[in-house]
């Protein structure tokens, strides 16, 4: 990966190039890590190169320059990136070293081609530490762009006082694979088509998986406030070791309300998986997949930002 630092006059512009093949992204904390359903084990880096629905657009450290950094008064930066081709989604996220809070007051915006902001993020704090381990943040997301047209994008940001990495991925816009939907609950369903005209969560998990669960509370913190005509959830066991039974065990000592849950014949985890769980898949009504995310980054106020945006809310 090349870098240069360029500063320009009270604002430092900053100029990156990296490798397309590239891949790095911090891993998470040891309790939210994916994991292998084969192994039950987590693995020592994330597995996001793995996916064919997910690519890295930029992924870079961006770094201050040597004179002001570090500096007594935060700056106002802007990085330019280009998207070369076509996504269903763009999701932007950021990370500051030790996952130290970096940003006061923060206000970020991801300008598009057509000079639009398509992604605003305004805020109090942007990354904060993670709560259950200090030393290991999670990436703040700061947003999405459904439907982004290739172009030149512009990052802008206000009050920058330290070195941040910005990662950009793109998932591809693609019509969702088909399969059965066989329901633990006895919930007539057919096919994922047949829940076409709601924006759908495809969960990829197995009952005895930790982050797993963790995901699994947070699509059941949003579940109940959306109708059944316009979101809904496939939990899809990939571990054959496993049964309707530990499925409806599952829900019934965790407290969740009972979406699709159902066992999976092999071709989900053909089609949607990454060799890793939780692996998260979302479907708009039009059936096409806008999102997807090996482990799950998402709080319950980013799922329901995307719902919305999927169901042109906002």
């Amino acid at each position: 990966m090349l870098k240069r630092t360029v500063a320009i006059g009270i604002a430092a512009v900053l100029v990156a190039t990296s490798a397309a093949a590239l891949v790095a992204l911090q891993p998470p904390a040891a309790s939210e890590e994916p994991v292998n359903p084969q192994s039950q084990t987590s693995p020592a880096e994330p597995p996001v190169a793995e996916s064919k629905l997910l690519t890295p657009v930029e992924d870079v450290l961006l770094e201050l320059p040597a004179a002001l950094a570090p500096v007594a008064v935060p700056l106002d930066l802007v990085y330019n990136f280009k998207v070369d081709k076509e996504y269903g989604i763009l999701r932007v996220e950021v990370l500051g070293p030790g996952g130290a809070g970096l940003l006061n007051n923060a206000d970020v915006k991801v300008i598009g081609p057509s000079g639009d902001a398509v992604i605003h993020y305004s805020g109090s704090d942007l990354l904060i530490p993670n709560k259950r381990d200090p030393t290991n943040a999670k990436p703040t997301i700061l947003g999405f762009a459904l439907n982004p047209e290739p172009g030149a994008y512009k990052l802008q940001l206000q009050g920058v006082s330290s070195a941040f990495k910005l990662t950009v991925w793109g998932i591809a816009g693609v019509p969702a694979f088909e399969f059965a939907i066989a329901d633990a609950f006895g919930k007539e369903a057919g096919t994922l088509s047949d829940l076409r005209g709601r924006v759908v969560i495809i969960d990829l998990m197995a009952t005895w998986c930790g982050p797993c669960k963790a995901a699994m509370d947070v699509f059941n913190e949003v579940y109940g406030e959306y109708s059944r005509d316009e979101f809904e959830i496939v939990s899809v066991d990939v571990d054959a070791r496993e049964s309707e039974d530990d499925l409806r065990t599952l829900f019934e000592k965790e407290g969740w309300a009972q979406w699709y849950a159902t066992m999976d014949d092999g071709t989900v985890n053909a089609e949607y998986g990454s060799g890793f769980i939780p692996t998260m898949a979302i479907v708009d009504p039009n059936g096409v997949l806008i999102y997807y995310e090996i482990g799950m980054k998402m709080n319950a106020d980013e799922l329901r930002d995307l719902i919305n945006r999927a169901l042109g809310k906002q």
